[in-house]
């Protein structure tokens, strides 16, 4: 046991009923390991759902003072014997850190939640908006991106939107864009990409099962009728609404202080997921930002694939740092092959 890693926030599984048939501790989302500072590990149970899906759960030692692991259960990612029916005087050993890379297990993953942010169409020439100090293209976010700014000078907001809804028809999908839309087409389990991005460059290399949750340029969204209408051109003009003819548009972007959209889906997506990725976002938003935790608390194995550390990199199974043209492309090639 000595010099094995344990992350303090694995979730871990036991079942309710204690130990199975031939007397092996079995799994249970409802437990988890955290570090006492003490030295010792000490699992805590009842914090949420029993998950559906059946796997094989990695189990530590709860005491530090474990026999030697019988190398057959070991092999078979399975722990060792607990002589209570509860559990509680199980013992428990750690596989190599190098065996928790999902990568070895690819073979058990079937449902894929991918979150997509501005890193993903930076190499496009889609600029990521918010600069160091704060400001989205030299405008305040409070100006350009929220329902009040809208109120107080809409003239503002429309002219800024019509600028960024023009130069994104112009952008081109980049290699990170073409490669999950190749996954989409060829994975034959359950899979969703979720952006926060605004753009079309997902939808036109080719991903079909994808959600906005931070809305699209290339809609409009009628105040009068709450009707969404696809739309390319200027908004400025304040033209009719093509369902019910007010001239009552605005841009169909969530901004800060409103509801993103699709939430239950993503949250179901969540749940299911046997694999969560998160490309080219810097985790400073929420709820986005929260979903690694979610996805882990669910059982899902985590990847960022990133230019930079995100603010929640510390959540994730597995890093890999550099552009997302370079980065997404390998991946998806290694999980399809």
């Amino acid at each position: 046991m000595a010099g094995r890693i344990v992350e303090g926030l694995m979730v871990m599984l036991f079942k309710p009923g204690g130990a199975d048939k031939d007397r092996f501790a079995c799994y249970d989302r409802r437990a988890k390991v955290s570090d006492q500072g003490t030295g010792r590990r000490k699992i805590e149970k009842d914090i949420g759902n029993l998950c559906k899906r059946d796997r094989i759960a990695i189990l530590v030692d709860a005491t530090r003072n474990g026999q030697p692991c019988v190398s057959r259960r070991l092999n078979q990612r399975l722990s060792h014997p607990s002589f209570a029916a509860d559990n509680t005087n199980a013992r428990h050993d750690l596989p190599d850190p190098c065996d928790l890379c999902f990568m070895r297990v690819m073979d058990d993953i079937r449902n894929i939640m991918i979150l997509t942010g501005a890193g993903v169409s930076a190499e496009s020439g889609i600029g990521t908006f918010r600069d160091a100090d704060g400001l989205w293209e030299q405008h305040r976010v409070e100006d350009v991106a929220t329902p009040e700014g809208f109120a107080r000078d809409p003239d503002l907001v429309l002219r800024f939107y019509d600028m960024r809804r023009d130069h994104i028809q112009k952008a081109q999908p980049n290699a990170a864009h073409w490669a999950l839309g190749h996954l989409d087409s060829a994975w034959t389990g359950e899979l969703l990409i979720v952006t926060q991005n605004v753009d079309d460059l997902h939808e036109r290399a080719g991903a079909r099962r994808l959600i906005h949750m931070h809305g699209e340029h290339l809609s409009a969204w009628c105040l009068a009728c709450d009707a969404r209408n696809q739309w390319r051109e200027s908004l400025l003009d304040r033209p009719a609404c093509p369902s019910c003819g007010a001239a009552a548009l605005r841009p169909d972007i969530v901004w800060f202080g409103e509801m993103p959209y699709r939430m239950d889906e993503i949250e179901a997506a969540l749940r299911n997921s046997d694999l969560f990725v998160s490309i080219g976002t810097s985790g400073a938003v929420y709820p986005a930002a929260g979903y690694v935790q979610t996805a882990r608390y669910y059982g899902a194995r985590t990847l960022e694939l990133n230019l930079d550390p995100s603010q929640g990199n510390v959540m994730f199974h597995e890093s890999r740092m550099g552009r997302a043209g370079d980065l997404v492309p390998r991946w998806v090639e290694e999980i399809l092959g």
